[in-house]
């Protein structure tokens, strides 16, 4: 197991085999129940990686509450318009 924090930046309905196979890689996820930042704020300071389904933008107000330790900042999709890339 990976001492590694992954947080998914909306909600999404994970399969239960995605869910078992983050539980077994890292040793914490956070996956929000609502869109929008409060849930998200007391994750972004430890968090490792941030995955993005890709509908909300993720601009300089949401990745400065990210620490330097942020490693990953991943997109599911093909593109990366909605990463504020100056900020990242």
């Amino acid at each position: 197991m990976k001492e590694a924090v992954v947080v998914f930046d909306q909600p999404g309905n994970l399969c239960e085999e995605a869910i078992n196979l983050l539980k077994g890689e890292f040793s914490e996820f956070f996956v929000p129940s609502v869109y929008g930042i409060s849930e998200l704020a007391p994750w972004l300071p430890k968090a490792d990686a941030i995955i993005s389904w890709g509908n909300q933008k993720l601009s300089d107000n949401i990745l400065d509450l990210c620490s330097d330790k942020i490693r990953a900042i991943s997109t599911i999709g093909v593109a990366f318009s909605n990463i504020d890339l100056v900020a990242a």
